[in-house]
C-alpha cells in the first residue's frame, strides 16, 4: 500500500492527471465527446490512443497485486453503443514494463527510456531530447500519430500546419491572435486539433506514470498550442502554402521545422496503393496536395460529408439523388415530384419504370418520359421489375 498512499497525495494534490489513481483503485478509464466528425476518414483520438493507455496499464498492472487483468474503458466513439465498456488488456514493453514504484525510485534514464518505448521503439532519446522543453511532448504526439499506426493519421501539409503552430510567434502574443481573421471554420481542422488535443490527455497519463522525465510546466497545452493559430496554418497550408511561408521566412524558425520534421519523417509508413477508382479526374482535382489518403478515401466513399466542408462537391448529391432513386421503392414525403413515381401526374404508379431513365428531371423531359414507349411496357425488363 505504500505505492497506493504515494499516488493518493500526489493525486490530492493535483500533479497526475485525472486517470492513473483511478486505474490504480479499479475505477475504469472514461472519456466523454470531442469535436469530431464521426463521418469522416479521421478516427477518434480515443482509438487512436488506446494502445498507448494499454502500456500504461501494464506499468500499473506491476503496482497492484490482485485484479487489473483487464481495464474498463468507457469512451465516447463512432460506433460505440456505450452498452457496455471496452475490456482492455495491458500491454508488456518490448524490453519489459517497469513497475510504478520502479519508475517513481529510479533514475531519469529508466523514466525517459520507459517514456519513448511508450511511445514508439524507434523514438530516438538522444534526437527528441535536443529540442525545446516546450516541444518534446507535441512533437511525441506528432510522431505517435505518423508513425506508430498502420498508416499516418495526419496528411502531410497537415503535419507541417500542426508543426507551424508550435512554432509561431504569434502565438505568444495575445493580441496578434486576436487580431486573426480566419475566413472560415474547417470541420476536419477542428477534428484533427481534437485528435491532438486527446493525445495530450493520454500523454499526460503516461508522463504521471513515468514520474515526469519532462516537467509539468512543459506539458500545459498553453505551453505550445493554441487552438485559433492552428486554424489559421492549417488553411493557409490546405491552400498550398509553402514550408518558407508557414515558417514566416524567419531563418531560425525553419531550422527549427526542419529538425522536427526530420525526426518524424523517416520512420513514417510507407502509403497504401492508390485505388484505381482514385485516378479519375474527378478525385486528383479535389486534392491540391495530392495526398493518396485523400484519393483512398474518395474512391471508397461517395458520401458528401467524405468531404471538408471547404472543398463542396457538386457531383455527389447527384449521384446520392440517382442511388436513392434506384434503391428505395417509395420515396419520402420530402422528395421533389418531379421524381416521384407516386406523383399523380406521372401517369401509371409504375415506380420502377421511371427508373429506367433518370432524364425526368424538368417538367419537360418529364411529360415526354411518360408518353414514351417504355414507361407503357414495364412488361419488357422482368428482371428490372424483380429486383
Amino acid at each position: 500500500m505504500d505505492i497506493m498512499e504515494r499516488v493518493r497525495i500526489r493525486h490530492i494534490n493535483s500533479e497526475l492527471g485525472r486517470h492513473l489513481y483511478a486505474i490504480l483503485r479499479g475505477e475504469p478509464y472514461e472519456s466523454s465527446t470531442t469535436l469530431e466528425d464521426y463521418t469522416s476518414n479521421l478516427p477518434s483520438g480515443v482509438i487512436v490512443f488506446q494502445h498507448l493507455r494499454a502500456k500504461v496499464y501494464r506499468i500499473l498492472q506491476k503496482s497492484v497485486k490482485d485484479g487489473l487483468n483487464q481495464v474498463p474503458e468507457w469512451c465516447m466513439y463512432s460506433g460505440s453503443t456505450l452498452k457496455e465498456p471496452d475490456m482492455v488488456d495491458p500491454v508488456e514493453l518490448e524490453g519489459g514494463s517497469p513497475s510504478l514504484e520502479e519508475l517513481w525510485d529510479g533514475d531519469d534514464n529508466l523514466k525517459w527510456r520507459t517514456f519513448l518505448d511508450c511511445v514508439h521503439p524507434v523514438l530516438n532519446e538522444t534526437k527528441i531530447r535536443t529540442l525545446p522543453p516546450h516541444l518534446i511532448v507535441p512533437v511525441a504526439i506528432l510522431f505517435y500519430l505518423q508513425c506508430s499506426q498502420p498508416k499516418p493519421i495526419l496528411k502531410d501539409w497537415e503535419m507541417n500546419a500542426m508543426m507551424a503552430a508550435f512554432l509561431s510567434p504569434v502565438r505568444e502574443d495575445l493580441n496578434q491572435i486576436r487580431a486573426l481573421a480566419l475566413p472560415r471554420i474547417d470541420a476536419r481542422a477542428v477534428h484533427v486539433a481534437a485528435i491532438f488535443m486527446k493525445g495530450l490527455v493520454n500523454f499526460y497519463f503516461l508522463l504521471a506514470a513515468c514520474d515526469f522525465p519532462v516537467e509539468r510546466k512543459n506539458v500545459v497545452p498553453w505551453a505550445f498550442w493554441d487552438g485559433r493559430v492552428f486554424h489559421h496554418y492549417y488553411l493557409r497550408a490546405k491552400s498550398g502554402a509553402k514550408v518558407e511561408d508557414l515558417c514566416e521566412h524567419k531563418d531560425d524558425i525553419l531550422k527549427k521545422f526542419v529538425e522536427m520534421k526530420s525526426l518524424i519523417l523517416p520512420h513514417m509508413p510507407p502509403p497504401f496503393p492508390v485505388s484505381k477508382t482514385s485516378n479519375s479526374p474527378e478525385h486528383s482535382s479535389r486534392s491540391p496536395h495530392g495526398s493518396p489518403k485523400k484519393k483512398l478515401h474518395l474512391g471508397a466513399n461517395s458520401t458528401p460529408s467524405s468531404s471538408p466542408p471547404s472543398t463542396p462537391s457538386l457531383e455527389h448529391p447527384t449521384t446520392l439523388a440517382i442511388t436513392k432513386n434506384t434503391l428505395v421503392k417509395n420515396p419520402s414525403r420530402g422528395s421533389s415530384p418531379l421524381v416521384s413515381p407516386s406523383s399523380p401526374r406521372s401517369g401509371k404508379p409504375h415506380g420502377k419504370v421511371s427508373h429506367k431513365s433518370p432524364q425526368p428531371k424538368s417538367p419537360v423531359a418529364k411529360s415526354s418520359a411518360v408518353k414514351s414507349p417504355v414507361a407503357k411496357s414495364p412488361a419488357k425488363s422482368p428482371k428490372k421489375t424483380a429486383s
